[in-house]
Protein backbone atom coordinates (compact mmCIF):
# COMPACT_ATOMS: atom_id res chain seq x y z
CA UNK A 1 0.00 0.00 0.00
CA UNK A 2 1.40 3.73 -0.96
CA UNK A 3 2.02 6.12 1.60
CA UNK A 4 -0.49 8.32 2.85
CA UNK A 5 -0.73 11.42 0.14
CA UNK A 6 0.78 14.56 2.42
CA UNK A 7 3.95 12.18 3.28
CA UNK A 8 4.23 11.12 -0.31
CA UNK A 9 4.08 14.65 -1.34
CA UNK A 10 6.55 16.00 1.65
CA UNK A 11 8.76 13.25 0.41
CA UNK A 12 9.29 14.46 -2.88
CA UNK A 13 9.68 17.97 -1.58
CA UNK A 14 12.56 16.88 -0.13
CA UNK A 15 13.93 14.32 -2.87
CA UNK A 16 14.18 17.23 -4.97
CA UNK A 17 15.69 19.63 -2.17
CA UNK A 18 16.06 22.87 -3.98
CA UNK A 19 14.97 26.34 -2.22
CA UNK A 20 12.02 27.45 -4.95
CA UNK A 21 10.27 23.72 -4.83
CA UNK A 22 7.31 23.76 -2.11
CA UNK A 23 3.86 22.13 -1.95
CA UNK A 24 0.51 23.25 -3.33
CA UNK A 25 -2.95 22.19 -1.81
CA UNK A 26 -6.32 22.84 -2.98
CA UNK A 27 -9.07 22.15 -0.13
CA UNK A 28 -11.61 21.14 -2.43
CA UNK A 29 -9.03 18.60 -3.86
CA UNK A 30 -8.09 17.29 -0.59
CA UNK A 31 -11.67 17.04 0.62
CA UNK A 32 -12.85 15.03 -2.55
CA UNK A 33 -10.04 12.13 -1.86
CA UNK A 34 -10.95 12.00 2.28
CA UNK A 35 -8.27 13.76 3.17
CA UNK A 36 -8.14 16.24 6.14
CA UNK A 37 -7.07 19.59 5.34
CA UNK A 38 -5.55 19.91 8.35
CA UNK A 39 -3.54 16.78 8.77
CA UNK A 40 -2.73 17.50 5.28
CA UNK A 41 -0.92 21.01 5.81
CA UNK A 42 0.49 20.17 9.26
CA UNK A 43 2.22 16.99 7.67
CA UNK A 44 3.87 19.10 4.79
CA UNK A 45 4.77 22.54 7.76
CA UNK A 46 6.46 24.68 6.27
CA UNK A 47 7.16 22.70 2.47
CA UNK A 48 3.53 24.06 2.16
CA UNK A 49 3.39 27.10 0.11
CA UNK A 50 -0.06 27.68 -1.70
CA UNK A 51 -3.08 27.05 -0.43
CA UNK A 52 -6.26 27.33 -2.98
CA UNK A 53 -9.22 28.02 -1.77
CA UNK A 54 -12.81 26.46 -2.79
CA UNK A 55 -15.18 23.44 -1.76
CA UNK A 56 -16.36 19.91 -3.31
CA UNK A 57 -19.90 19.76 -4.95
CA UNK A 58 -21.92 16.43 -5.04
CA UNK A 59 -22.12 14.73 -8.39
CA UNK A 60 -25.94 13.24 -8.94
CA UNK A 61 -25.44 9.98 -7.27
CA UNK A 62 -23.96 11.99 -4.57
CA UNK A 63 -19.61 11.23 -4.86
CA UNK A 64 -17.76 14.15 -3.75
CA UNK A 65 -17.21 16.07 -7.18
CA UNK A 66 -14.49 19.06 -8.18
CA UNK A 67 -16.54 21.78 -8.65
CA UNK A 68 -14.13 24.83 -7.19
CA UNK A 69 -17.56 25.72 -5.37
CA UNK A 70 -17.07 29.06 -2.98
CA UNK A 71 -14.97 28.05 0.21
CA UNK A 72 -18.10 29.23 2.56
CA UNK A 73 -19.83 26.26 1.00
CA UNK A 74 -17.43 23.73 3.01
CA UNK A 75 -17.00 26.39 6.08
CA UNK A 76 -15.94 23.80 8.99
CA UNK A 77 -13.06 22.66 6.47
CA UNK A 78 -11.95 25.83 5.37
CA UNK A 79 -12.04 27.67 8.74
CA UNK A 80 -9.97 24.50 10.29
CA UNK A 81 -7.79 24.64 7.93
CA UNK A 82 -7.08 28.57 7.55
CA UNK A 83 -7.15 28.64 11.57
CA UNK A 84 -4.58 26.03 11.50
CA UNK A 85 -2.52 28.48 8.96
CA UNK A 86 -2.79 31.43 10.91
CA UNK A 87 -1.45 29.62 14.19
CA UNK A 88 0.94 27.63 12.18
CA UNK A 89 2.38 31.38 10.93
CA UNK A 90 2.09 30.19 7.50
CA UNK A 91 3.46 32.53 4.70
CA UNK A 92 2.56 31.46 1.71
CA UNK A 93 0.03 32.11 -0.75
CA UNK A 94 -4.30 31.74 -0.39
CA UNK A 95 -5.71 32.18 -3.50
CA UNK A 96 -9.63 32.56 -3.12
CA UNK A 97 -11.13 30.10 -6.14
CA UNK A 98 -14.69 29.35 -7.38
CA UNK A 99 -16.14 28.44 -10.08
CA UNK A 100 -19.63 30.73 -10.29
CA UNK A 101 -21.14 29.50 -13.72
CA UNK A 102 -22.94 32.66 -13.89
CA UNK A 103 -24.34 32.47 -10.33
CA UNK A 104 -25.05 35.95 -8.42
CA UNK A 105 -21.38 36.91 -6.84
CA UNK A 106 -23.55 38.40 -3.67
CA UNK A 107 -21.43 37.22 -0.90
CA UNK A 108 -18.13 36.88 -2.39
CA UNK A 109 -17.05 40.20 -1.00
CA UNK A 110 -18.08 38.78 2.48
CA UNK A 111 -16.15 35.49 1.54
CA UNK A 112 -12.63 38.20 0.79
CA UNK A 113 -13.55 40.50 3.47
CA UNK A 114 -13.14 37.29 6.13
CA UNK A 115 -9.45 36.07 4.27
CA UNK A 116 -8.29 39.33 4.13
CA UNK A 117 -9.47 39.54 7.87
CA UNK A 118 -6.58 36.55 8.47
CA UNK A 119 -2.80 37.62 8.33
CA UNK A 120 -0.22 35.50 7.18
CA UNK A 121 2.72 36.94 8.00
Amino acid sequence: MPAPIPDRLASLVDRIGQDNVRAAVNLGHLRCLGQDPVTVAETLGARLRFVQLNAFGSSFGGAPLDAHRPYNEDAEAANALLDFLDASGFTGVVCLDSSRDGESLVGLRALVADARRRTFD
